[in-house]
């Protein structure tokens, strides 16, 4: 019981930095949904994997991401 009292500062510590990591992560997933930046990540791996495209193309992924963001 002794060690458990000895150790419970550095438990409450290490729950705390846990607990702010996890809030951290969780605002950062917040702001990905919010920006629809996966949608975004996907267009640019297209442009880059598959360079073939016309910007005529390219435009309408785009302005078609920018349109799905507004709804």
């Amino acid at each position: 019981m002794q060690r458990v009292i000895e150790n419970f500062p550095e438990f409450k510590k290490g729950e705390r930095n846990t607990t702010k990591h996890f809030n951290l992560l969780e605002e950062i997933n917040k702001q990905v949904q919010k920006k629809s930046l996966y949608k975004v990540s996907e267009v640019e791996q297209d442009l880059v994997a598959n360079g073939n495209y016309s910007k005529a193309q390219l435009y309408t992924k785009v302005f078609n991401l920018l349109d799905d963001k507004e709804s």
